[in-house]
C-alpha cells in the first residue's frame, strides 16, 4: 500500500487505486496470517510512503536491511518478541520463521538476540504452542538499542496469534 503524495502520483498514473481503510485493514489481515513482515517504508525526510507486505525470498527491501545492514530504511516495530521459556518445546519453528536470525539454537535450547529483532511478529505467528509473545521495545531496551530513529505508528499494537 502507497500512501501520502507518493500513492496520489501512482492513482493519477493509473498504477494504483484508492482503497478503503476497511479493504485496507482486511489486506493486513491476509498478509498477517500469510506471516508475511509488515514493513513501512519511508523517504529521506522520514515521511512514510509504503506499507509493504513481504517475504524474505524476493523482497529487495528486507534483502538491503539483512545484507547490508541498512535499518535507516525502515521503520522498526516498536515491539520485541520473548518467549515464555515455561511454555517453549525448543520445536525450533520461531528460528525458520525469522529472516533476522534473532532466534537461534545454543545446543538444545532456544537463544534469541534481541539486537537482531525487526519485531514483526512473525515468530508469534508460527509458534505452535503460543509461547511467543510482543512487548513494548521502550520497555525493554533502555534508549532504544536496537534502531536509535524507531517511531512509534500510534495505533498498531501487538501481534496476536492471528488476527480476525
Amino acid at each position: 500500500m502507497v500512501f501520502n503524495s507518493a500513492a496520489d502520483v501512482f492513482v493519477e498514473n493509473g498504477k494504483a487505486r484508492l482503497v478503503s481503510i476497511e479493504e485496507s485493514l482486511e489486506i493486513i489481515k491476509i498478509a498477517n496470517n500469510s506471516g508475511l513482515v509488515h514493513l513501512s517504508l519511508y523517504m529521506p525526510d522520514h515521511q512514510i510512503y509504503a506499507l509493504c507486505n513481504c517475504c524474505s525470498c524476493c523482497c529487495h527491501d528486507l534483502q538491503i536491511v539483512k545484507n547490508y545492514n541498512r535499518k535507516d530504511l525502515m521503520i522498526w516495530s516498536d515491539y520485541i518478541a520473548f518467549t515464555d521459556n515455561t511454555h517453549c518445546v525448543n520445536c525450533g519453528e520461531c528460528i525458520d520463521a525469522c529472516i533476522f536470525d534473532a532466534r537461534f539454537f545454543e545446543g538444545s535450547k532456544l537463544s534469541f538476540n534481541a539486537s537482531k529483532c525487526f519485531g514483526c511478529g512473525v515468530c508469534v505467528m508460527n509458534c505452535p504452542v503460543e509461547a511467543i509473545y510482543m512487548e513494548n521495545r521502550e520497555y525493554i531496551l533502555p534508549n532504544n538499542a536496537m534502531h536509535e530513529t524507531s517511531l512509534s505508528l500510534g495505533a498498531l499494537s501487538p501481534v496476536s496469534k492471528k488476527m480476525t
